[in-house]
């Protein structure tokens, strides 16, 4: 997945969120605002491992340094799904994830993971001297998954933006076409008929059988 790719997720995900965010607007390309609340976003492509799913994301310092609000900013990490991210409050992250991460010269740079347990900062990406009280998996972040109620959305609103009507299948266009032969042969009339009164015709006939 490239970058076009990584953006065009972040996209999506962020017009769907604003279809299930009461009163949001996308401002610019990496943030929403909701009210008086600012949503912060950052994208990452999925890097698959043996075990679990990383997305690497960055921040520069001065990012975490011009946010005016703290207590109404959410940082939202996207992945390589539309249906996964991470939304974090800004002062949840200041407190519990930054005081652990590694400082670049220009800000951070970290790993967020996930497996069939669950998502995590994971210990190894965490400096030695920053260790004290993380467990030897890392940083729980399940509350943060897929987590819209910090600004009164739902994750199951946003789903279903993204489902898709299941194709019929080539077995079920046979029939249908098989149906349609046999109803013509016993009713000479029928292929005169109009659209509609074949569709009806075709239905009571899939309900008989």
């Amino acid at each position: 997945m490239g970058r076009e790719e990584t953006t065009k997720i972040k996209k999506q995900v962020m017009e769907g969120i604003t279809k299930v965010i009461p009163n949001s607007r996308i401002s610019n390309r990496k943030e929403i605002t909701s009210g008086d609340y600012t949503i912060k976003i950052w994208a990452s492509k999925d890097y698959s491992g043996e075990r679990s799913v990383g997305n690497w994301y960055g921040f520069f310092s001065e990012e975490i340094d011009e946010v005016k609000n703290p207590e109404k900013t959410l940082l939202l990490f996207t992945t390589g799904n539309v249906k996964d991210f991470l939304a974090m409050p800004f002062i949840e992250f200041e407190k519990d994830i930054k005081p652990i991460l590694r400082i670049t010269k220009e800000g951070y740079f970290f790993l967020f993971r996930r497996d069939n347990q669950g998502w995590f900062l994971p210990t190894d990406y965490i400096p030695k001297d920053r260790r004290v009280g993380v467990s030897e998996r890392g940083v729980p972040l399940d509350k943060y998954a897929n987590n819209l109620s910090f600004l009164g959305g739902s994750y199951d609103d946003y789903l279903k933006i993204f489902e898709s009507k299941k194709p019929v299948s080539e077995v079920e266009i046979s029939d249908i076409a098989s149906m349609v032969q046999l109803i013509a042969e016993k009713d000479p009339t029928f292929l005169a008929k109009s659209t509609e009164e074949k569709l009806i015709i075709i239905r009571h006939n899939q309900l008989r059988n």
